[in-house]
Protein backbone atom coordinates (compact mmCIF):
# COMPACT_ATOMS: atom_id res chain seq x y z
CA UNK A 1 0.00 0.00 0.00
CA UNK A 2 0.93 3.48 0.67
CA UNK A 3 4.57 2.24 2.94
CA UNK A 4 5.10 0.28 0.07
CA UNK A 5 5.90 -2.80 2.44
CA UNK A 6 4.07 -6.70 2.56
CA UNK A 7 2.86 -8.70 5.46
CA UNK A 8 5.48 -11.88 5.86
CA UNK A 9 3.42 -13.31 8.46
CA UNK A 10 0.03 -12.52 11.10
CA UNK A 11 1.13 -13.63 14.79
CA UNK A 12 -2.48 -14.41 16.14
CA UNK A 13 -1.34 -15.20 19.45
CA UNK A 14 0.09 -11.58 19.95
CA UNK A 15 -2.73 -9.61 18.19
CA UNK A 16 0.56 -9.17 15.55
CA UNK A 17 1.98 -9.11 12.22
CA UNK A 18 5.10 -9.17 10.89
CA UNK A 19 6.56 -6.61 7.93
CA UNK A 20 8.76 -5.50 5.98
CA UNK A 21 8.93 -2.13 4.54
CA UNK A 22 11.56 0.55 3.68
CA UNK A 23 13.08 2.25 6.42
CA UNK A 24 11.51 5.90 5.25
CA UNK A 25 8.20 4.76 5.83
CA UNK A 26 8.68 3.25 9.48
CA UNK A 27 7.95 6.43 11.21
CA UNK A 28 4.86 6.82 9.18
CA UNK A 29 4.00 3.26 10.66
CA UNK A 30 4.44 4.02 13.77
CA UNK A 31 1.98 6.85 14.04
CA UNK A 32 -1.08 5.26 13.12
CA UNK A 33 -3.73 5.14 15.56
CA UNK A 34 -3.46 0.91 14.78
CA UNK A 35 -0.09 0.23 16.00
CA UNK A 36 0.05 -0.06 19.78
CA UNK A 37 4.00 -1.63 19.66
CA UNK A 38 6.55 -1.74 16.88
CA UNK A 39 9.74 -4.16 17.70
CA UNK A 40 12.60 -4.84 15.09
CA UNK A 41 12.46 -8.59 14.39
CA UNK A 42 15.44 -10.16 15.98
CA UNK A 43 18.30 -11.92 14.50
CA UNK A 44 17.34 -15.53 15.17
CA UNK A 45 19.24 -18.81 16.67
CA UNK A 46 18.32 -22.41 16.99
CA UNK A 47 17.18 -23.53 20.04
CA UNK A 48 14.67 -26.74 20.10
CA UNK A 49 18.49 -28.37 20.56
CA UNK A 50 19.35 -26.71 23.29
CA UNK A 51 16.21 -26.80 25.45
CA UNK A 52 16.54 -30.85 25.88
CA UNK A 53 19.89 -30.33 27.98
CA UNK A 54 18.67 -27.24 29.47
CA UNK A 55 15.02 -28.76 30.57
CA UNK A 56 17.51 -32.28 32.15
CA UNK A 57 15.40 -34.10 29.15
CA UNK A 58 18.17 -36.43 28.20
CA UNK A 59 19.75 -37.76 30.98
CA UNK A 60 16.47 -38.25 32.91
CA UNK A 61 13.23 -39.07 30.60
CA UNK A 62 14.58 -39.56 27.56
CA UNK A 63 17.17 -41.66 28.95
CA UNK A 64 14.75 -43.99 30.24
CA UNK A 65 12.41 -44.39 27.00
CA UNK A 66 9.75 -42.12 28.66
CA UNK A 67 9.25 -40.02 25.57
CA UNK A 68 5.71 -39.95 25.41
CA UNK A 69 4.28 -43.68 24.98
CA UNK A 70 0.73 -44.35 24.65
CA UNK A 71 -0.62 -40.72 25.42
CA UNK A 72 -2.34 -38.17 23.69
CA UNK A 73 -1.93 -34.80 22.82
CA UNK A 74 -4.47 -31.92 21.93
CA UNK A 75 -3.35 -28.95 19.66
CA UNK A 76 -5.83 -26.06 19.27
CA UNK A 77 -4.46 -23.87 17.31
CA UNK A 78 -4.28 -22.95 13.55
CA UNK A 79 -4.21 -26.53 12.37
CA UNK A 80 -1.09 -28.72 11.76
CA UNK A 81 0.92 -29.47 8.30
CA UNK A 82 0.44 -33.34 8.86
CA UNK A 83 2.93 -34.46 6.32
CA UNK A 84 5.82 -32.33 7.66
CA UNK A 85 8.34 -35.02 7.70
CA UNK A 86 9.06 -34.76 11.28
CA UNK A 87 5.23 -35.02 12.03
CA UNK A 88 3.79 -37.67 10.12
CA UNK A 89 4.89 -40.81 12.33
CA UNK A 90 1.56 -39.31 14.71
CA UNK A 91 -1.39 -40.74 14.30
CA UNK A 92 -3.91 -37.30 13.94
CA UNK A 93 -7.35 -36.62 14.95
CA UNK A 94 -8.30 -33.55 13.41
CA UNK A 95 -11.74 -31.36 12.77
CA UNK A 96 -9.25 -28.81 11.32
CA UNK A 97 -7.95 -30.09 8.09
CA UNK A 98 -4.69 -31.63 7.52
CA UNK A 99 -2.88 -28.36 6.99
CA UNK A 100 -1.80 -25.41 8.17
CA UNK A 101 -1.59 -22.13 6.03
CA UNK A 102 -0.67 -20.18 8.81
CA UNK A 103 2.03 -21.93 10.43
CA UNK A 104 1.14 -21.29 13.99
CA UNK A 105 0.29 -24.49 14.89
CA UNK A 106 2.88 -26.88 13.17
CA UNK A 107 5.21 -24.84 14.97
CA UNK A 108 3.41 -25.97 18.37
CA UNK A 109 3.29 -29.06 17.49
CA UNK A 110 6.64 -29.26 16.57
CA UNK A 111 7.56 -28.33 20.01
CA UNK A 112 5.50 -31.05 21.99
CA UNK A 113 6.22 -34.07 19.45
CA UNK A 114 8.77 -33.70 16.39
CA UNK A 115 10.86 -36.77 16.12
CA UNK A 116 13.84 -35.05 14.37
CA UNK A 117 17.09 -36.77 15.70
CA UNK A 118 18.54 -32.68 16.35
CA UNK A 119 15.12 -30.56 16.67
CA UNK A 120 13.68 -32.90 18.69
CA UNK A 121 9.86 -32.53 20.61
CA UNK A 122 9.59 -32.72 24.45
CA UNK A 123 7.21 -35.91 23.92
CA UNK A 124 8.53 -37.27 20.24
CA UNK A 125 7.06 -40.40 20.67
CA UNK A 126 3.39 -40.08 22.18
CA UNK A 127 0.62 -42.03 20.53
CA UNK A 128 -1.85 -39.32 19.38
CA UNK A 129 -2.24 -35.75 18.25
CA UNK A 130 -5.84 -34.24 17.77
CA UNK A 131 -6.12 -30.73 16.46
CA UNK A 132 -8.56 -28.56 16.20
CA UNK A 133 -9.05 -24.29 15.95
CA UNK A 134 -8.08 -21.79 18.44
CA UNK A 135 -8.80 -18.87 16.38
CA UNK A 136 -12.61 -18.67 16.30
CA UNK A 137 -13.72 -22.19 17.36
CA UNK A 138 -11.41 -22.98 20.69
CA UNK A 139 -14.57 -24.02 23.13
CA UNK A 140 -16.38 -26.03 20.25
CA UNK A 141 -13.44 -27.72 19.50
CA UNK A 142 -12.32 -28.28 23.13
CA UNK A 143 -15.40 -29.84 23.48
CA UNK A 144 -15.30 -31.84 20.44
CA UNK A 145 -11.61 -33.09 22.17
CA UNK A 146 -12.99 -34.79 25.06
CA UNK A 147 -16.49 -36.22 23.14
CA UNK A 148 -17.01 -39.44 21.39
CA UNK A 149 -13.04 -39.32 20.30
CA UNK A 150 -10.95 -42.79 19.52
CA UNK A 151 -8.69 -41.21 22.12
CA UNK A 152 -9.08 -38.54 24.26
CA UNK A 153 -6.17 -36.82 25.02
CA UNK A 154 -4.68 -36.18 28.74
CA UNK A 155 -3.02 -33.11 27.97
CA UNK A 156 -4.51 -29.66 25.65
CA UNK A 157 -2.02 -27.25 24.43
CA UNK A 158 -3.58 -23.42 23.35
CA UNK A 159 -1.15 -20.84 22.48
CA UNK A 160 -4.01 -18.21 21.65
CA UNK A 161 -5.93 -16.21 24.08
CA UNK A 162 -7.65 -12.91 24.24
CA UNK A 163 -6.83 -9.78 22.62
CA UNK A 164 -6.58 -6.36 25.03
CA UNK A 165 -6.53 -5.74 28.48
CA UNK A 166 -8.16 -7.84 31.09
CA UNK A 167 -10.65 -5.83 33.13
CA UNK A 168 -12.33 -8.59 34.96
CA UNK A 169 -12.13 -12.11 37.04
CA UNK A 170 -13.40 -15.67 35.62
CA UNK A 171 -15.23 -14.70 32.19
CA UNK A 172 -17.29 -17.49 30.69
CA UNK A 173 -14.41 -18.93 28.60
CA UNK A 174 -12.58 -19.42 31.98
CA UNK A 175 -15.64 -21.34 33.48
CA UNK A 176 -15.41 -23.20 30.47
CA UNK A 177 -12.20 -24.87 30.91
CA UNK A 178 -12.29 -25.13 34.46
CA UNK A 179 -14.97 -27.74 33.56
CA UNK A 180 -13.41 -29.51 31.39
CA UNK A 181 -10.43 -30.16 33.15
CA UNK A 182 -12.36 -31.09 36.07
CA UNK A 183 -15.07 -32.94 34.26
CA UNK A 184 -12.91 -35.19 31.72
CA UNK A 185 -9.25 -35.80 33.08
CA UNK A 186 -7.21 -33.81 31.14
CA UNK A 187 -4.57 -31.28 31.74
CA UNK A 188 -5.33 -27.20 29.70
CA UNK A 189 -1.96 -25.73 29.04
CA UNK A 190 -2.61 -21.63 28.01
CA UNK A 191 -0.01 -19.20 26.96
CA UNK A 192 -0.03 -16.31 29.03
CA UNK A 193 -0.27 -14.36 26.22
CA UNK A 194 2.34 -11.70 24.73
CA UNK A 195 0.91 -8.28 26.30
CA UNK A 196 4.22 -7.89 27.93
CA UNK A 197 4.74 -5.93 31.45
CA UNK A 198 2.88 -4.18 33.77
CA UNK A 199 0.58 -6.18 36.25
CA UNK A 200 -2.33 -8.27 35.62
CA UNK A 201 -1.83 -8.35 31.68
CA UNK A 202 -2.55 -12.04 31.28
CA UNK A 203 -4.98 -12.78 28.38
CA UNK A 204 -7.97 -15.16 28.82
CA UNK A 205 -8.18 -17.73 29.45
CA UNK A 206 -5.19 -18.71 31.12
CA UNK A 207 -6.46 -17.03 34.03
CA UNK A 208 -8.74 -19.67 34.98
CA UNK A 209 -8.26 -22.14 38.16
CA UNK A 210 -7.14 -25.39 37.05
CA UNK A 211 -5.02 -24.98 33.84
CA UNK A 212 -1.38 -24.39 33.65
CA UNK A 213 -0.66 -20.55 32.25
CA UNK A 214 3.18 -20.28 30.83
CA UNK A 215 5.19 -17.40 30.71
CA UNK A 216 7.94 -16.90 28.03
CA UNK A 217 11.26 -17.17 29.16
CA UNK A 218 14.44 -16.42 26.56
CA UNK A 219 17.23 -19.16 27.26
CA UNK A 220 19.74 -17.43 25.03
CA UNK A 221 20.36 -20.66 22.95
CA UNK A 222 22.76 -22.10 26.05
CA UNK A 223 22.21 -25.13 27.83
CA UNK A 224 22.84 -23.34 31.06
CA UNK A 225 20.53 -21.49 33.15
CA UNK A 226 22.41 -18.79 34.60
CA UNK A 227 21.93 -16.36 31.40
CA UNK A 228 18.50 -16.89 30.85
CA UNK A 229 15.46 -14.21 31.45
CA UNK A 230 11.82 -12.76 30.80
CA UNK A 231 11.08 -11.91 27.60
CA UNK A 232 9.86 -8.26 27.66
CA UNK A 233 7.08 -9.64 25.97
CA UNK A 234 5.65 -12.36 28.48
CA UNK A 235 2.09 -11.40 30.34
CA UNK A 236 2.34 -10.77 34.02
CA UNK A 237 0.49 -11.43 36.63
CA UNK A 238 -1.51 -11.77 39.04
CA UNK A 239 -4.92 -12.23 37.43
CA UNK A 240 -7.36 -9.34 37.74
CA UNK A 241 -9.32 -10.98 40.75
CA UNK A 242 -5.42 -10.91 42.56
CA UNK A 243 -5.22 -14.50 42.07
CA UNK A 244 -1.40 -16.46 41.46
CA UNK A 245 -1.24 -16.36 37.21
CA UNK A 246 0.78 -17.46 35.81
CA UNK A 247 1.91 -20.98 36.88
CA UNK A 248 5.29 -22.25 35.28
CA UNK A 249 7.57 -20.28 32.81
CA UNK A 250 9.38 -22.18 30.10
CA UNK A 251 11.54 -21.57 27.13
CA UNK A 252 9.69 -20.11 24.12
CA UNK A 253 11.56 -17.06 22.63
CA UNK A 254 13.36 -18.18 19.14
CA UNK A 255 12.61 -21.70 19.28
CA UNK A 256 13.44 -23.75 16.12
CA UNK A 257 10.56 -26.05 15.07
CA UNK A 258 8.81 -27.54 11.96
CA UNK A 259 7.72 -25.39 9.44
CA UNK A 260 4.07 -25.37 7.77
CA UNK A 261 6.12 -24.58 4.52
CA UNK A 262 8.95 -27.01 4.58
CA UNK A 263 7.77 -28.27 0.96
CA UNK A 264 9.26 -24.93 -0.19
CA UNK A 265 11.38 -23.44 2.43
CA UNK A 266 13.00 -24.70 5.20
CA UNK A 267 12.05 -27.62 7.58
CA UNK A 268 12.45 -25.97 10.63
CA UNK A 269 12.18 -22.30 11.64
CA UNK A 270 12.39 -19.85 14.59
CA UNK A 271 8.99 -19.57 16.67
CA UNK A 272 8.59 -17.55 19.97
CA UNK A 273 6.50 -15.84 22.49
CA UNK A 274 4.63 -17.31 25.39
CA UNK A 275 3.09 -19.66 22.25
CA UNK A 276 5.79 -21.66 22.36
CA UNK A 277 6.30 -21.46 25.77
CA UNK A 278 3.05 -23.24 26.44
CA UNK A 279 3.59 -26.29 24.49
CA UNK A 280 7.08 -26.82 26.49
CA UNK A 281 4.91 -27.52 29.37
CA UNK A 282 2.61 -29.80 27.36
CA UNK A 283 5.10 -31.60 26.59
CA UNK A 284 7.01 -32.18 29.94
CA UNK A 285 2.66 -32.87 31.11
CA UNK A 286 2.52 -35.62 28.86
CA UNK A 287 6.48 -36.91 29.71
CA UNK A 288 4.87 -36.86 33.55
CA UNK A 289 1.79 -39.10 32.63
CA UNK A 290 3.75 -41.43 31.50
CA UNK A 291 6.16 -41.94 34.00
CA UNK A 292 3.49 -42.40 36.30
CA UNK A 293 1.14 -44.37 33.71
CA UNK A 294 -1.28 -41.93 35.40
CA UNK A 295 -3.29 -39.14 33.88
CA UNK A 296 -4.84 -37.24 37.20
CA UNK A 297 -4.52 -34.27 35.31
CA UNK A 298 -3.98 -32.47 39.27
CA UNK A 299 -1.24 -34.58 40.19
CA UNK A 300 0.24 -34.11 36.83
CA UNK A 301 0.32 -30.04 37.67
CA UNK A 302 1.40 -30.60 41.13
CA UNK A 303 4.37 -31.98 40.01
CA UNK A 304 5.66 -29.40 37.39
CA UNK A 305 4.80 -26.69 39.78
CA UNK A 306 6.41 -28.49 42.76
CA UNK A 307 9.87 -29.52 40.73
CA UNK A 308 10.43 -26.00 39.10
CA UNK A 309 12.83 -23.52 39.95
CA UNK A 310 12.08 -20.60 41.64
CA UNK A 311 13.02 -17.30 40.00
CA UNK A 312 12.87 -13.67 39.73
CA UNK A 313 13.99 -10.70 37.98
CA UNK A 314 17.79 -11.42 39.31
CA UNK A 315 17.30 -15.39 38.28
CA UNK A 316 17.04 -18.70 40.46
CA UNK A 317 16.24 -18.19 44.23
CA UNK A 318 15.54 -20.70 47.09
CA UNK A 319 12.96 -22.47 47.87
CA UNK A 320 9.47 -20.93 47.30
CA UNK A 321 8.00 -18.36 45.33
CA UNK A 322 5.65 -17.09 43.41
CA UNK A 323 6.43 -14.61 40.98
CA UNK A 324 4.21 -12.45 39.10
CA UNK A 325 6.54 -12.92 35.98
CA UNK A 326 7.50 -16.84 36.14
CA UNK A 327 4.82 -17.53 38.06
CA UNK A 328 5.36 -20.78 40.94
CA UNK A 329 8.91 -20.70 38.81
CA UNK A 330 10.87 -22.34 35.42
CA UNK A 331 10.28 -25.62 33.87
CA UNK A 332 12.72 -27.91 35.35
CA UNK A 333 12.13 -31.39 33.56
CA UNK A 334 15.28 -33.05 35.35
CA UNK A 335 14.13 -32.31 38.57
CA UNK A 336 10.59 -33.86 37.64
CA UNK A 337 11.99 -36.74 36.12
CA UNK A 338 13.23 -37.51 40.06
CA UNK A 339 10.05 -36.98 41.32
CA UNK A 340 7.49 -37.09 39.06
CA UNK A 341 5.76 -40.13 41.05
CA UNK A 342 6.26 -38.87 44.72
CA UNK A 343 2.73 -37.27 44.57
CA UNK A 344 0.06 -38.19 46.93
CA UNK A 345 -3.84 -38.12 45.04
CA UNK A 346 -6.67 -38.07 48.12
CA UNK A 347 -9.80 -36.27 49.30
CA UNK A 348 -10.97 -34.98 52.12
CA UNK A 349 -14.54 -34.48 53.79
CA UNK A 350 -15.95 -32.10 56.46
CA UNK A 351 -16.59 -33.87 59.88
CA UNK A 352 -14.55 -35.67 61.75
CA UNK A 353 -10.46 -34.77 60.83
CA UNK A 354 -10.50 -32.16 58.33
CA UNK A 355 -6.67 -32.54 57.96
CA UNK A 356 -4.28 -34.79 56.80
CA UNK A 357 -0.53 -35.92 57.22
CA UNK A 358 2.32 -36.96 55.60
CA UNK A 359 5.70 -37.85 56.73
CA UNK A 360 9.05 -37.91 55.12
CA UNK A 361 12.40 -35.96 55.04
CA UNK A 362 14.06 -32.96 53.22
CA UNK A 363 16.83 -31.03 52.28
CA UNK A 364 17.25 -27.38 52.99
CA UNK A 365 14.82 -25.23 50.23
CA UNK A 366 12.86 -28.18 48.73
CA UNK A 367 9.15 -27.63 48.76
CA UNK A 368 5.70 -29.36 48.65
CA UNK A 369 2.99 -28.32 46.41
CA UNK A 370 -1.06 -28.64 46.79
CA UNK A 371 -3.39 -28.59 43.80
CA UNK A 372 -7.01 -28.96 43.75
CA UNK A 373 -9.29 -28.14 41.06
CA UNK A 374 -12.71 -25.57 41.24
CA UNK A 375 -15.54 -27.42 40.36
CA UNK A 376 -17.75 -26.89 37.56
CA UNK A 377 -20.27 -28.74 35.82
CA UNK A 378 -19.45 -29.55 32.36
CA UNK A 379 -21.97 -27.85 30.02
CA UNK A 380 -21.00 -28.97 26.71
CA UNK A 381 -19.61 -26.35 24.74
CA UNK A 382 -22.25 -24.13 26.42
CA UNK A 383 -21.24 -21.64 29.46
CA UNK A 384 -21.30 -23.45 32.85
CA UNK A 385 -24.27 -22.52 34.62
CA UNK A 386 -23.17 -24.79 38.10
CA UNK A 387 -19.77 -23.41 39.39
CA UNK A 388 -18.92 -24.64 42.84
CA UNK A 389 -17.47 -21.94 45.69
CA UNK A 390 -13.58 -22.72 45.68
CA UNK A 391 -12.50 -24.86 48.68
CA UNK A 392 -9.99 -23.46 50.70
CA UNK A 393 -7.44 -25.87 51.17
CA UNK A 394 -4.24 -24.57 53.29
CA UNK A 395 -0.99 -26.32 53.44
CA UNK A 396 1.79 -26.21 56.23
CA UNK A 397 5.10 -27.89 57.06
CA UNK A 398 6.23 -28.60 60.70
CA UNK A 399 9.07 -30.19 61.87
CA UNK A 400 8.59 -33.38 63.01
CA UNK A 401 11.47 -33.30 65.95
CA UNK A 402 8.85 -30.95 68.14
CA UNK A 403 5.89 -30.59 65.44
CA UNK A 404 6.64 -26.81 65.41
CA UNK A 405 5.76 -24.90 62.04
CA UNK A 406 8.16 -24.21 59.82
CA UNK A 407 6.34 -22.72 56.77
CA UNK A 408 2.36 -22.37 56.02
CA UNK A 409 0.62 -21.30 52.30
CA UNK A 410 -3.00 -19.86 53.34
CA UNK A 411 -4.46 -18.01 50.35
CA UNK A 412 -8.07 -18.47 50.12
CA UNK A 413 -8.46 -17.22 46.81
CA UNK A 414 -5.69 -19.98 45.09
CA UNK A 415 -6.11 -23.24 44.00
CA UNK A 416 -2.06 -24.32 44.31
CA UNK A 417 -0.25 -23.68 47.63
CA UNK A 418 3.61 -24.36 48.33
CA UNK A 419 6.12 -24.64 51.07
CA UNK A 420 9.29 -24.71 51.66
CA UNK A 421 11.84 -25.40 54.29
CA UNK A 422 15.32 -24.17 55.45
CA UNK A 423 17.21 -26.87 57.14
CA UNK A 424 17.54 -30.92 56.34
CA UNK A 425 15.71 -32.47 58.52
CA UNK A 426 12.14 -34.86 58.62
CA UNK A 427 8.97 -32.91 58.17
CA UNK A 428 5.40 -33.31 58.44
CA UNK A 429 3.15 -31.61 55.65
CA UNK A 430 -0.01 -30.61 56.76
CA UNK A 431 -3.63 -30.36 54.40
CA UNK A 432 -6.04 -28.69 56.40
CA UNK A 433 -9.62 -27.92 55.12
CA UNK A 434 -10.93 -24.83 55.86
CA UNK A 435 -14.32 -23.74 56.62
CA UNK A 436 -17.45 -25.41 54.33
CA UNK A 437 -17.29 -27.66 50.96
CA UNK A 438 -19.35 -26.21 48.17
CA UNK A 439 -22.65 -28.33 49.01
CA UNK A 440 -23.00 -29.94 45.26
CA UNK A 441 -19.47 -31.84 46.51
CA UNK A 442 -18.80 -35.44 48.15
CA UNK A 443 -15.78 -34.06 49.23
CA UNK A 444 -12.47 -32.12 48.14
CA UNK A 445 -9.85 -34.15 45.82
CA UNK A 446 -6.56 -32.81 46.00
CA UNK A 447 -3.07 -34.02 44.96
CA UNK A 448 -0.07 -33.50 47.34
CA UNK A 449 3.72 -33.60 45.45
CA UNK A 450 6.36 -33.85 47.73
CA UNK A 451 9.81 -35.12 48.01
CA UNK A 452 10.49 -39.30 47.61
CA UNK A 453 9.83 -41.18 50.99
CA UNK A 454 7.04 -39.18 52.20
CA UNK A 455 4.69 -41.67 53.48
CA UNK A 456 0.75 -40.84 54.91
CA UNK A 457 0.75 -41.31 58.42
CA UNK A 458 -1.96 -40.73 61.00
CA UNK A 459 -2.30 -38.11 63.88
CA UNK A 460 -0.65 -38.26 67.08
CA UNK A 461 -3.41 -40.34 69.13
CA UNK A 462 -2.33 -39.95 72.92
CA UNK A 463 -3.41 -42.28 76.02
CA UNK A 464 -1.91 -42.07 79.62
CA UNK A 465 -2.02 -44.49 82.41
CA UNK A 466 -0.38 -43.28 85.97
CA UNK A 467 1.08 -45.57 88.59
CA UNK A 468 -0.03 -45.59 91.69
CA UNK A 469 2.62 -44.35 94.49
CA UNK A 470 2.95 -45.10 98.31
CA UNK A 471 3.72 -42.47 100.62
CA UNK A 472 4.56 -42.56 104.49
CA UNK A 473 1.70 -40.60 106.72
CA UNK A 474 2.19 -38.29 109.93
CA UNK A 475 4.54 -36.11 108.48
CA UNK A 476 4.57 -32.76 109.14
CA UNK A 477 4.24 -31.14 105.92
CA UNK A 478 4.48 -31.92 102.34
CA UNK A 479 6.54 -35.01 101.41
CA UNK A 480 8.14 -35.73 98.41
CA UNK A 481 7.41 -38.67 96.26
CA UNK A 482 7.66 -39.67 92.09
CA UNK A 483 4.82 -40.76 89.98
CA UNK A 484 5.64 -42.36 87.04
CA UNK A 485 3.04 -41.58 84.09
CA UNK A 486 2.91 -43.83 80.59
CA UNK A 487 2.09 -41.61 77.82
CA UNK A 488 1.34 -43.28 74.85
CA UNK A 489 1.06 -42.30 71.25
CA UNK A 490 -0.48 -44.81 69.07
CA UNK A 491 -0.91 -42.82 65.78
CA UNK A 492 2.01 -42.40 62.97
CA UNK A 493 2.84 -39.36 63.36
CA UNK A 494 5.40 -38.25 66.21
CA UNK A 495 3.75 -36.30 68.93
CA UNK A 496 6.05 -33.06 69.34
CA UNK A 497 5.42 -30.61 72.32
CA UNK A 498 4.14 -33.19 74.64
CA UNK A 499 3.44 -31.58 78.40
CA UNK A 500 1.94 -33.23 81.55
CA UNK A 501 -0.42 -31.24 83.81
CA UNK A 502 -1.11 -33.02 86.98
CA UNK A 503 -3.57 -31.44 89.57
CA UNK A 504 -3.37 -32.29 92.98
CA UNK A 505 -5.65 -31.94 95.98
CA UNK A 506 -6.09 -29.03 98.04
CA UNK A 507 -3.29 -29.20 100.62
CA UNK A 508 -1.31 -31.08 98.04
CA UNK A 509 0.91 -30.28 95.06
CA UNK A 510 1.99 -31.66 91.83
CA UNK A 511 4.91 -30.86 89.52
CA UNK A 512 5.77 -32.75 86.54
CA UNK A 513 10.05 -32.66 86.01
CA UNK A 514 10.35 -33.03 82.19
CA UNK A 515 8.96 -29.76 80.50
CA UNK A 516 7.88 -31.59 77.22
CA UNK A 517 8.95 -34.41 75.36
CA UNK A 518 8.51 -35.55 71.66
CA UNK A 519 6.38 -39.00 71.92
CA UNK A 520 7.22 -40.92 68.43
CA UNK A 521 4.30 -42.74 66.64
CA UNK A 522 3.80 -46.03 68.54
CA UNK A 523 5.70 -45.47 71.60
CA UNK A 524 5.57 -45.08 75.09
CA UNK A 525 7.51 -43.18 76.68
CA UNK A 526 7.82 -42.18 80.93
CA UNK A 527 6.73 -38.89 82.16
CA UNK A 528 7.57 -38.30 85.94
CA UNK A 529 6.06 -36.20 88.63
CA UNK A 530 7.14 -35.44 91.59
CA UNK A 531 3.99 -34.77 94.45
CA UNK A 532 4.06 -33.52 97.25
CA UNK A 533 1.05 -35.03 99.46
CA UNK A 534 0.09 -34.19 102.48
CA UNK A 535 -1.12 -37.50 104.37
CA UNK A 536 -2.07 -36.69 107.91
CA UNK A 537 -3.12 -40.56 108.68
CA UNK A 538 -3.08 -44.08 107.24
CA UNK A 539 -5.01 -45.40 104.65
CA UNK A 540 -5.70 -41.84 103.52
CA UNK A 541 -5.33 -41.35 99.60
CA UNK A 542 -5.01 -38.55 96.90
CA UNK A 543 -6.17 -38.54 93.74
CA UNK A 544 -3.59 -36.57 90.67
CA UNK A 545 -6.10 -35.73 88.07
CA UNK A 546 -3.26 -35.46 85.15
CA UNK A 547 -3.78 -34.45 81.70
CA UNK A 548 -1.26 -35.01 78.38
CA UNK A 549 -1.44 -32.53 76.21
CA UNK A 550 0.68 -32.42 72.41
CA UNK A 551 0.72 -29.33 70.30
CA UNK A 552 2.26 -30.36 67.11
CA UNK A 553 1.37 -29.19 63.63
CA UNK A 554 -1.23 -26.45 65.15
CA UNK A 555 -3.85 -29.19 66.30
CA UNK A 556 -4.03 -30.77 70.28
CA UNK A 557 -4.02 -33.88 70.63
CA UNK A 558 -5.16 -34.57 74.63
CA UNK A 559 -5.49 -37.70 77.10
CA UNK A 560 -6.27 -37.77 80.75
CA UNK A 561 -5.92 -40.11 83.43
CA UNK A 562 -5.90 -40.77 87.29
CA UNK A 563 -2.85 -41.31 89.86
CA UNK A 564 -3.29 -42.27 93.08
CA UNK A 565 -1.20 -41.51 96.16
CA UNK A 566 -1.82 -44.43 99.28
CA UNK A 567 -1.24 -42.88 102.70
CA UNK A 568 0.62 -45.59 104.69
Amino acid sequence: GQLRGSVDAVIVSQNAAQITLPGSSVARLAEMPEVARMMAVPVMEPHLDKQDDSLGLRTGFWNDNVDGGVWDVGVLDTGVQQNHPSLDHLTFESTHGTTDSNGHGTKVAGIIASDHGTYRGMAYSLDNMLVGDCISKSIKHGDWMVGDRSDDPEVISMSCGSSGSVSSDYSSSEKFWDALVDNHRVLFINSAGNTGDGTSTITRPATAYNLISVANVYDNDTTSRSDDFLRYTSARGPSFGGRKKPDLSAPGHNTKTTNNDWATSDDFVNFGGTSAAAPHVAGGAILVTDLRSNDDPKATKAVLINSADAWDSNGKVNGSQWNKEFGWGYLNLGKAWLNGTDVFTHTIAEGGTEYKLYLGTMHAWEKATLVWHRHADYNGSSTPTQIADLTDLDLYAYRATNGAKMDSSISFVDNVEQVTVNADGEYVLKVKLIGDIDSSLPNQAYALATEENFIQVDPPSLSAVAVDVVTPSGFPGLFPVQMIVLVTNSGDAPAGRTAIWPDAPNGWAAVPLIPELTVPGNTTLAFPIMVFSNCTSAGQTGTIDITAVSGAYGEDYVATTTGTVNCI
